[in-house]
């Protein structure tokens, strides 16, 4: 159970962690290599089944649990398709950093990682290219240079 009593108070275990309480994991999570990222997906898979069970007790009104409650889908949903997203991008850039894979790769930079919902409850990953810089933009780019 975690440790904040107003989460104990008002979430109703049934079987599963409250809402917080994943939530909670969930939020400030950083992995910087592929093995991480897939323990990572893993988890996410288990909280998603225990989401399922999650109920809060009380009325809706001013209860950050029933909301918390309602979130959870998406929110699960949500750290599923970053996490996928981490481990396609097989390169280091900017703040994204991988020990396994430290080095920029120029290839990356001409195409997004997209994740779309599948069938069910699938997520599918694409690249989709990115479309050249407009010549007026490339202009504005090369005077904030000088």
């Amino acid at each position: 159970m975690a440790s904040s009593s107003f989460v104990g108070m008002t979430a109703t275990l049934m079987g599963g962690p409250s809402g917080e309480m994943i939530r909670g994991t969930l939020d400030g999570a950083s992995f910087s290599s592929a093995w991480l990222m897939r323990e990572a997906f893993a988890r996410i898979q288990e909280f998603k089944q225990r989401a399922a069970r999650v109920g809060v007790v009380g009325h809706r009104e001013y209860h950050a649990g029933w909301h918390t409650c309602l979130d959870l889908r998406n929110l699960l949903t949500v750290a599923e398709c970053i996490t996928l997203s981490a481990i396609e991008r097989k390169e280091s850039r900017g703040g994204h950093f991988r020990e396994d894979y430290p080095e920029k790769v120029a290839e990356y930079s001409t195409f997004n990682v997209v994740t779309r919902q599948g069938t069910g409850d699938s997520v599918q990953i694409s690249h989709v290219p990115i479309p050249p810089i407009p010549d007026y933009l490339k202009e504005v780019i090369e005077e904030q240079k000088s």
